[in-house]
Formats: C-alpha cells, structure tokens, sequence
C-alpha cells in the first residue's frame, strides 16, 4: 500500500516534539531517524530501499503507523478526532444539535481537535492517536490500525460526509415524555438517580 517513496516524503516533511532548534536539516532527518529506533536517516533509507520483497509491505504499513503516531499537525490545521475499532465500527468527537422523532439524540461532527488538544491527548493516553494526512493513511487507520485517530475535516468529509449533516433527522416536535423515560432508565443503568 505505502511505497519507499511515500514514507520518505512524509518522513521529511513531518513536524515531531521536542527537535532542537539548532539542528541543520540533516541533522533534524538524523534525530527524527533516532526517535524510530534508527541510528541515522540514511539507515532508515537504506532499510526501507533494501527491504525484503516478501516483507516490504509489512515494514511499510509499520513505519507510516509511527510516522503517523508521532507526528504533529500543522498549528492551524483542523481534525475530528475519531475511533476506529476492531468491529469496524467508527465513533467521532461530536456535539448535540437536537432530538429525533425517536427520542434520540442527533449529534453532528465535532471540527476544532486541533494542534495543542492532539499534545494533550497523547500525553495523557497510553493507546496511540494517528494525525493521518491522506486517503491512502485513512483506510490503513480504518482497516487495520484503529485506535484514535485525527482526522482533517476536509478528509473526514469527503469519507464521512454524513457525519456533518445531521439537522434533517432533528425533530420539530420531539417527543419529550419518551426522552424524559430514556432518560431515568439509562440514569439507573448507570446506578444515578434523577
């Protein structure tokens, strides 16, 4: 899926914590090198050059998944953060807009996780977040990564689009009396009292 070329790049041109600011750029590429286990950049090239045809692919999908583990976004940059389990299911940061004619809740897409929440969250979390950049990164996150995931509104969007657009479902009339009964019986479920 990942080519030599592809890791490269995104190898380059990704932004890590704590580089010290006076490193030329070969040394930047050597420390970012160190930080995955390699003794120089030129290792990691060759490593990734020399790979075993039968095992290259394999040791492409890993080292993007630490690229993209490691990270930082762009400080101006959007993301939804989302969730990908191994059932396939996908959950995502959202906000309440409303209730249905069901008596549920209808959320939509929460946009915003950006450069100081996605630090904040890995530091405090053991299980990786993924700061994913294209579609290729999105379906290895999806099909075989999962864990969290930062995902950049216009990609999430373009592969979530219902995520985004949920004011249709929204009730003019919603039934109050059955969200008021979900209500106490999930408050019991949880052992609250209302």
């Amino acid at each position: 899926m990942f080519t030599t070329e592809s890791i490269l790049s995104a190898f380059k041109s990704m932004e890590v914590a704590d580089v010290p600011q006076n490193l030329t750029h070969a040394q930047t590429l050597d420390f970012k090198a160190k930080l995955f286990g390699f003794a120089h950049y030129y290792h990691l090239k060759t490593d990734l050059e020399k790979a075993p045809a039968d095992r290259a692919a394999h040791i492409h999908d890993a080292l993007m998944r630490k690229i993209c583990a490691a990270r930082l976004p762009n400080p101006q940059a959007s993301h939804v953060r989302m969730v990908a389990h191994d059932d396939e299911d996908v959950g995502f940061d959202s906000y309440w807009i409303g209730w249905d004619k069901r008596g549920d809740e209808v959320r939509e897409a929460r946009a915003g996780f950006g450069r100081s929440r996605i630090e904040a969250f890995r530091a405090r979390n053991p299980e990786p977040l993924y700061l994913l950049g294209d579609a290729q990164e999105l379906i290895a996150w999806l099909k075989g990564w999962h864990s969290n995931a930062a995902v950049p509104v216009e990609l999430a969007k373009e592969f979530f689009p219902d995520i985004f657009d949920q004011k249709h479902l929204v009730a003019e009339n919603p039934p109050y009396e059955l969200i008021d009964e979900k209500v106490k019986a999930d408050m019991l479920r949880r052992g609250l009292k209302r």
